[in-house]
Order: structure tokens, then sequence, then C-alpha cells
């Protein structure tokens, strides 16, 4: 499959870059300071896909790019498909929420050139968002229009939005509040 002129992407290497196991049951809760016991059984059948920030932003491409193989996603601290465009200008327009229409435009318009599986295959998929609201990466109209694409297209979209969290992964700790982040150029 080709991927907006990007290059070939082969189920092997796809399957190499994604989850694949998901859990048969719920691991028990351990608490501060305890050893974790033997890790459960996993039902590998089916494929998921998560991430954080610009990873969120790459799960989120496999997602709809491989709508047909990915069964589910789990974004953290990112916004909808081709967010960017490929430039930082159209980041800039997707960071004010206006370009949501042009990028559910423009998934169907690759889904019915081929270039990206249906669109029509993300219907019913469940899409689990979380976002802080103290993230002072990626804004709120940027994690609300990654909702309102999926939803655009059927997915079983869950959003969690609530907890005064930073930019970064919730732990089973309970929130982190990390307002203050540092720059991209001093990471």
């Amino acid at each position: 499959m080709r991927i907006r002129g990007r290059g070939l992407v082969t189920s092997a290497a796809l399957a190499a870059a994604m989850i694949t196991a998901t859990p048969a049951t719920a691991p028990a809760q351990v608490a501060a300071g305890e050893a974790a016991g033997a890790l459960p059984s996993l039902d590998i059948t089916g494929v998921y896909v998560t991430g954080v920030s610009c990873g969120g932003f790459m799960a989120t491409q496999l997602q709809v790019a491989y709508s047909a193989t990915v069964d589910g996603a789990g974004i953290v601290a990112a916004g909808p498909y081709d967010c960017g465009q490929g430039n930082v200008i159209d980041f800039a327009t997707c960071d004010i929420g206006a370009s949501l229409p042009v990028l559910e435009q423009q998934a169907v318009t690759w889904s019915a050139d081929g270039l990206i599986d249906p669109v029509s295959d993300l219907a019913g998929k469940p899409v689990y968002i979380y976002h802080g609201t103290l993230d002072p990466i990626v804004n709120d109209v940027v994690a609300t229009s990654g909702v309102a694409f999926y939803r655009h297209f059927g997915a079983s979209v869950e959003y969690h939005s609530t907890d005064p969290a930073g930019h970064g992964w919730p732990t089973p700790d309970g929130v982190l509040p990390c307002p203050a982040m540092p720059t991209p150029t001093t990471w």
C-alpha cells in the first residue's frame, strides 16, 4: 500500500511497528512498593496501536491508514489524522481547529483512491483518547479535533479529558500535574 507518495509499507513492517497483544483478563492492581506478579495470559488475536504526543499522532496515522488491519487505538496527547499535512503552516490551522473538514475530506479522497484503507473500516472500532487539562504542548482544540475526526467516521470513541495532567502518559500512581514543560529545543 502506498500512502501519499511516502513509500511502500508491507504488512510485516506494519505488524512489527504495532502492539499486537491485548490482555485476556485485567491484571490485578499492585500497591506501591509491591512486586508485580506474573504477566497475565494474552489474547494476541487483535492489532492495536498506541502512542503519546508525536507517537499519538503516529498511532492515529497507522489506525486510519490501515483501518482494515488495526482493530483499535489508544491516543494520548495528540490530534487528528494528518493534522500537519506535512508542514508547520498546516499544523497551525489544525491547531485552531480550522482544518478538520479538510482532513476528513482528504481521508475520504485517499480512501476512494486506494491510498489508505477504506475509512468505513473505522466504524465501530474502539478508540481511547486521553488529554490532560494542563497540557501546554497539544491544546484542547487539537485533541477534540481528533475525537471529532474519529466520531465522523463512526469509531467508538472514549474521550478522557478531565484530569489536571500535563503532556505525557497517565500512570497508575494517579494524575501528575506537570504544566511546566521544557520546550522541545531543551529535550
